[in-house]
């Protein structure tokens, strides 16, 4: 077969339907087992979450709940804005719970949600990149590599309000790409979808407040949007043409729209309630309960106890050099590896040797290109502006937030790669584009679709998606019967062509 012909063969088979559902049902089958084998509670605060699920599962509202002291252990507890995931989750929770089913049953089956809940976020962010003009090919493999990111199968099997928010950011970047679109080609504002696109925004917002820095990218596009339109047909006419759209929605449209506006305004009360009572919007924990009682909240007590700690001749470093030495390969490690639960002290596993370095040289790649092409790509496809914005914005905000609590406590924590999952679909994608953009013009395009292919299969074998939590782990992470069972068996195969010597950066 010529390189050619290769290169046909490649972009026909990731370009199709079927291989997109090839990529979802095969995420969907090893988070369920994730989610049926794992031992309870999971690393990423499944206790936690689940704590909370129960809280607001005794009231029917998510106001008015009394925080006593005993709630001190879930940080702000009721203050908390981030919470809108745990008071729609508490309705399952209660629906199971009347059934009479135990715990063990609950949570998994809380778990079957959660791995519902991100497959359907890979679904929308597939048919986000589709509406921004993005190839089948590049938008199906940009979605693949993002469920073969270890730790998001691991994430999807548990209770975790970062679930709930892959779907909504998918959404809110789908949204926001279309409007981008009808700029594009009517030269004017979406009014309608604009409408739906901020209500969107609203509701996603009380899930977890670090989506705050998205929105402000988000909002930054559109703002920007907005400014082409009104330079390009005026402010009397774009007026007039918002009006206008108003005036025509349909009473169907116009409801929905009220009634989405209404919700969002409803669950972000949270938000005005505490900068009244505390006065700060998203209050710490010492400033809801007494600095004792907030002892029983871990990050809260982890960060204390650090600060007093600290050597007091201890010299930060440089945001650059903590970027380099400690950000970039804290979040690489923490989205390849693999961790147990707190009941085997969080007993915490390397990333395999070739999954990681395969994902950073498409990554590094494509941003290059990127760098090289920027400007031509981005009056091809538009959305690489929205996404280089929103990814810039919110990356920044995360690290400097990182960075200050490094400073204050002399170590670099919560560096958690979990935090980026929401924008590996829409990077990968521009990854992708830029670099084969860049081979087109380097005329080598097919060498490049080549090996590309042979890396995602190389990296698909080599601890991709739930494989590495596989491989990588031990029977006491799971429950016994099944869980230890089944892990024995897919730990035998797997390991048996997968390369596991342990090294990293």
């Amino acid at each position: 077969m010529t390189l050619h012909k290769a290169a046909v063969l490649v972009r026909g088979v990731t370009g199709s339907s079927q291989f997109f559902w090839v990529v979802l049902g095969f995420f969907v089958l090893g988070s369920t087992w994730v989610a049926t084998a794992s031992l309870y509670p999971m690393a990423f605060d499944e206790e936690f979450h689940f704590g909370l699920i129960q809280l607001y599962s005794q009231h029917w509202l998510p106001y008015g709940i009394e925080n006593t002291r005993d709630l001190a252990q879930y940080g702000a507890a009721a203050a908390d804005p981030s919470y809108l995931y745990h008071y729609l989750m508490s309705f399952p929770y209660r629906l199971f719970d009347w059934f009479g089913l135990s715990q063990t049953a609950n949570i998994i089956l809380l778990r079957l949600i959660n791995v519902a809940l991100v497959a359907l976020s890979i679904v929308i962010f597939r048919k986000a990149l589709l509406a921004a003009r993005v190839s089948k090919p590049v938008a199906n493999a940009s979605v693949a590599a993002f469920s073969l990111v270890p730790i998001l199968p691991m994430m999807a099997g548990q209770l975790n309000y970062d679930n709930l928010l892959l779907v909504m950011v998918a959404l809110c970047f789908l949204l926001l790409f279309r409007i981008t679109e009808y700029v594009r080609t009517h030269k004017n504002l979406p009014t309608t979808l604009t409408l739906a696109f901020l209500g969107t925004v609203l509701i996603t917002m009380p899930i977890k407040y670090a989506f705050l820095p998205i929105v402000l990218g988000m909002g930054l596009w559109l703002t920007w949007l907005i400014f082409v339109v009104v330079r390009k047909q005026g402010l009397h006419p774009f007026r007039a043409h918002i009006f206008s759209s108003l005036k025509n929605t349909s009473k169907l449209t116009a409801w929905s729209l009220a009634a989405l506006f209404v919700a969002g305004a409803f669950f972000n009360i949270r938000y005005f309630e505490n900068y009244i009572r505390y006065n700060s919007p998203i209050p710490d924990c010492s400033v809801v309960f007494s600095e004792e009682a907030c002892m029983e909240y871990g990050p809260w007590a982890r960060n204390k106890n650090y600060k007093e700690n600290l050597d007091p001749s201890f010299e930060a470093k440089s945001y650059p050099e903590y970027m380099i030495a400690d950000w970039t390969t804290g979040m690489v490690m923490r989205l390849t590896f693999a961790v147990a639960g707190p009941t085997n002290g969080y007993q915490t596993k390397p990333p395999l040797p070739l999954h990681w370095p395969i994902a950073a040289i498409v990554v590094f790649s494509g941003l290059l290109a990127l760098l090289r092409y920027g400007k031509t790509l981005y009056k091809k496809w538009p959305y690489i502006g929205a996404a280089s914005l929103v990814s810039i914005v919110y990356v920044g905000t995360l690290s400097l937030k990182l960075y200050n609590e490094y400073a204050a406590t002399g170590i670099p924590v919560a560096i958690n790669g979990r935090y980026l999952l929401p924008l590996i679909p829409v990077v990968m994608a521009m990854c992708l584009q830029a670099l084969l953009y860049a081979a087109g013009q380097l005329k080598i395009k097919n060498y490049v679709i080549a090996i590309l292919a042979v890396l995602f299969i190389v990296a698909f074998i080599q601890g991709g998606g739930v494989f590495t939590y596989i491989v990588q782990s031990e029977a006491h992470w799971f429950w016994d019967g099944w869980g230890q069972a089944s892990w024995k068996i897919l730990h035998g195969v797997i390991s048996f062509f997968t390369w596991q010597y342990n090294w990293f950066i």
